[in-house]
């Protein structure tokens, strides 16, 4: 009977000791697949955290505007964003009527080219000709001269028949280049007549005062002055609609009396946006200076609040003056810009590879790989949104140092100081 009791007991014992293997070999496995192999790390490396106000913006600049004396063509002598000097010529207009005019001086200069190309060959065709009759000129005046030296008075009149007919033969002969002659003259005279012609309908368009040049006209020319800013309402500034027109190539259509191009005085630029009457509120006029990031050129630009308007509906319009970029910007009026509030460098990484982060302290742990093993080192952040962090060493140095190329894990949750990194 007892032998029958501790049976089951030695199972038990058998079937515990099964699992406590399993569990030995397996189990350390298990934690490796969850969290070895799926470890991701990455370098620490500079960035940047902003605060930004994205809207669109208008554009206004103090901006000479030049319209064409009539309806045609012009061609672009300078070109668009470039400074221009009083007394340039900026543009060369043309009349559509000088279209066929210069079709029919282009055909001229073909003619001309024929005729003579054709007088090169008619005297190539006569040259043998001619050598051949001045030949025989030549043999009849020694005949003449031996005949008169004899006194054979019949002969030398014969000869001299002779000689009178083959230099009537050779004017004959150059007559036939002559006329080739002639028709180029003539060619030449029709030309220069349709050359007055063509210069009746073309005219130079010059600079009235320097300035940088832009042939993007848009329509809100006469509404959007300089002057007209600080008596801009929200209504009016929503009414705007500025239609950008791409510049191809060199040869653009001009109407009459309609604007052809313009120019961009001084070196001042106003950016005018619609913000909320809250935001506005936080400028101050003369005082405010925000850092504005214009989409369309990729650059940053320091401007002062110019003029804050009257609120309308729970909106203010916002005018930013700038001092650079005239040139840069000249071909655009609608603009989408970044005002950048705040904004930090250093060294960033994600936030969610933040350990513990305290957002009243401006603390947190990282963990760095150290040798293939995880190192928890304390930094100070610096500034955070919600998906990344700017970091720096902690204050206190022996709490560890970081650098640029650190390596650190980027999902350090479940992970433990000293546990091996296989990556």
């Amino acid at each position: 009977m007892k032998t029958e009791e501790k049976s089951p007991k030695k199972k038990n014992r058998a079937l515990v000791f099964v699992i406590f293997v399993f569990v030995a070999l397996y189990i350390p496995s298990f934690f490796h697949w969850i969290y070895g192999d799926k470890i991701q790390t990455d370098m620490l490396t500079d960035g940047s955290i902003e605060e930004t106000i994205e809207v669109e913006g208008l554009i206004i600049r103090d901006e000479v505007v030049i319209n064409s004396p009539f309806t045609g063509r012009f061609v672009i002598n300078v070109s668009s964003g470039e400074k221009a000097a009083s007394g340039e010529a900026i543009a060369t207009l043309l009349k559509d009527s000088s279209v066929g005019a210069l079709d029919d001086l282009r055909k001229k200069d073909i003619e001309i080219l024929k005729a003579k190309n054709e007088k090169v060959k008619a005297q190539e065709i006569f040259s043998d000709d001619i050598s051949k009759v001045e030949g025989d000129i030549y043999s009849k005046l020694k005949l003449l001269l031996l005949a008169d030296n004899v006194g054979n008075t019949d002969t030398s009149w014969f000869l001299r028949q002779d000689i009178d007919k083959l230099i009537e033969k050779k004017a004959d002969i150059l007559g036939g280049t002559g006329g080739t002659d002639t028709k180029i003259q003539q060619l030449v005279k029709e030309r220069e007549q349709l050359q007055s012609l063509v210069n009746s309908y073309t005219k130079q368009i010059y600079a009235p005062v320097p300035g940088i040049v832009s042939y993007s006209i848009d329509g809100t020319e006469s509404a959007l002055g300089v002057d007209k800013i600080a008596n801009l309402t929200v209504d009016q500034y929503e009414s705007l609609k500025p239609v950008f027109k791409e510049v191809k190539g060199n040869a653009l259509s001009a109407e009459q009396d309609k604007p052809v191009f313009k120019l961009l005085k001084g070196i001042e630029q106003y950016i005018i946006v619609e913000l909320p009457q809250d935001k506005a509120a936080t400028f101050q006029v003369g005082k405010t200076t925000e850092n504005i990031r214009i989409s369309q050129v990729g650059k940053i630009y320091e401007g002062v609040v110019y003029n804050i308007s009257d609120p309308d509906n729970g909106k203010c319009l916002v005018a930013f003056k700038t001092e650079k970029g005239i040139n840069e910007t000249a071909s655009y009026r609608r603009v989408n810009i970044d005002i950048i509030e705040k904004a930090s460098s250093g060294l960033k990484i994600p936030r969610k590879s933040l350990v513990d982060y305290n957002e009243v302290n401006g603390t947190a742990r990282v963990m760095f790989l150290k040798a293939n093993y995880a190192t928890s080192k304390e930094v100070t952040v610096v500034e955070a949104d919600e998906e990344s962090a700017i970091i720096a060493s902690s204050k206190d140095p022996s709490k560890g140092i970081i650098s640029r190329y650190d390596n650190y894990l980027v999902n350090p949750q479940n992970i433990q100081e000293g546990q091996l990194i296989e990556k």
